[in-house]
């Protein structure tokens, strides 16, 4: 600055010069917070089932993908779990009870274990993944959620399901096949129960 401005002018400069790097700064890590709550919320949206507010199919896939990689350190198990009747809900108290059913069972896999994940793999069938559990712990789980689905509103709910252990070897397709086979053969044998693959 030149020395013969006057030192009022120089401090009121400075004083303005500072606002202006002030609001910016302001004005910038407001923008940055504004951006990172809104892809922190499609990011949310791109991994939660909308009705259910579960994890969607895509990032329960790819949390089994992680689970069955790490599974020779921590053992972990999968349920492939299907509303049994569930066409008849619908046909018969309407699709709107059927909504109901489906919130129900969210709600009560949200609830169960810490340990526990669950999604919705889609229309009535919902996926989880427990980790660092070992088989008769899974079993309790099963049948606590059983009971509370039973007992649960707007009409008791029952359930088919296919158990399987983790393998670290094992391919996600190669789970996700059996799985599925141990959960038709559940309902061979009458639903309302879970059958483990062998």
């Amino acid at each position: 600055m030149p020395a013969a401005m006057p030192g009022p002018l120089v401090g009121l400069l400075s004083a303005v010069a500072l606002a202006i790097g002030i609001a910016y700064n302001h004005a910038s890590s407001q923008g940055m917070r504004r951006t990172f709550s809104l892809k922190e919320r499609y990011r949310l949206l791109a991994e939660t089932d909308e009705l259910t507010r579960l994890a969607n199919r895509r990032k329960l896939l790819r949390e089994l993908e992680v689970a069955v990689a790490a599974s020779r350190d921590v053992p972990g198990h999968f349920i492939m779990l299907d509303i049994d009747n569930f066409k008849e809900i619908n046909d018969r108290h309407g699709h709107q009870v059927g909504d109901a059913v489906l919130i129900a069972t969210a709600r009560e896999i949200s609830q169960l274990d810490p340990a526990l994940q669950g999604g919705r793999l889609g229309g009535e069938e919902f996926g989880l993944l427990i980790r660092g559990q070992d088989e008769v712990r899974v079993r309790t789980v099963l049948g606590t959620l059983q009971a509370r689905l039973a007992a649960a509103a707007p009409l008791g709910i029952t359930f088919s399901a296919g158990v399987m252990r983790l393998e670290p070897d094992g391919s996600l397709s190669d789970l996700l096949r059996r799985a599925d086979e141990s959960l038709y053969r559940t309902k061979r044998q009458g639903k309302d129960q879970a059958v483990w693959s062998s």
